[in-house]
C-alpha cells in the first residue's frame, strides 16, 4: 500500500516536472497509473501545474483510491497495536492458568508422598514384612519361608509366602 502511494506521488511529481506520459511508461511505471494521474495532473489549473507542486499532491491526497488505501494502511496498523497491547493479557491469563495447574501438581505430590508414608508405615507393622530377608532353616535354606493364613469368616486356611522353585 505504502509502495504504491509512493509511486503515483512520484509519476506526480514526474508530470509535474514536464515528462510525457509515454516517457514514464517506457520507464516501467504501469500504463493505467500513469495515464490516471496524467488525468489529474491535466485537470488541475495551468498556474498550478507550472510552479505548485502542492496542488498535485492535494489532488493526489485526494484521489478516493489513495484515501481508501491510507483507510486501510491506518486500519492495519491500529490492528496490529490492538494486538500488541492485548498480547501481555493474553500470556497474563495463561499464566494464571499455569499456575493453578502447577498448584494441583504440587497438591498431588504432596498426596502422593503422604500416602507413601502411610503405606510404609502399614507395612513395618506388618509382622511379616522382614521375615523373608531375615528367616534361615537349620537345613540351610534362605528366605524360603510361608504363614498360614486363614479366614476367620469360614475358617479357609491357605499357605502364604515364599517357596523354591516349582513348589507350593
Amino acid at each position: 500500500m505504502v509502495e504504491k502511494l509512493g509511486k503515483q506521488e512520484a509519476i506526480v511529481r514526474l508530470l509535474t516536472a514536464g515528462k510525457p506520459a509515454a516517457e514514464l511508461v517506457r520507464q516501467g511505471y504501469s500504463k493505467g497509473t500513469v495515464y490516471k494521474m496524467a488525468r489529474r495532473v491535466t485537470a488541475l489549473p495551468a498556474a498550478g501545474r507550472e510552479g505548485s507542486q502542492a496542488q498535485a499532491e492535494a489532488a493526489v491526497e485526494g484521489d478516493p483510491d489513495i484515501v481508501r488505501l491510507k483507510k486501510k494502511l491506518r486500519k492495519a496498523q491500529l490492528e496490529r497495536q490492538i494486538r500488541e497491547a492485548r498480547a501481555p493479557l493474553e500470556v497474563e491469563s495463561r499464566l494464571l492458568v499455569l499456575d493453578g495447574r502447577v498448584a494441583e501438581v504440587e497438591q498431588t505430590l504432596e498426596e502422593t508422598r503422604e500416602a507413601t508414608v502411610r503405606l510404609g508405615d502399614a507395612l513395618k507393622a506388618s509382622p511379616l514384612s522382614r521375615l523373608r530377608g531375615r528367616f534361615s532353616c537349620g537345613c540351610g535354606a534362605k528366605g524360603h519361608v510361608a504363614v498360614s493364613i486363614k479366614c476367620t469368616s469360614c475358617d479357609t486356611e491357605r499357605w502364604w509366602g515364599w517357596f523354591p522353585n516349582g513348589r507350593q
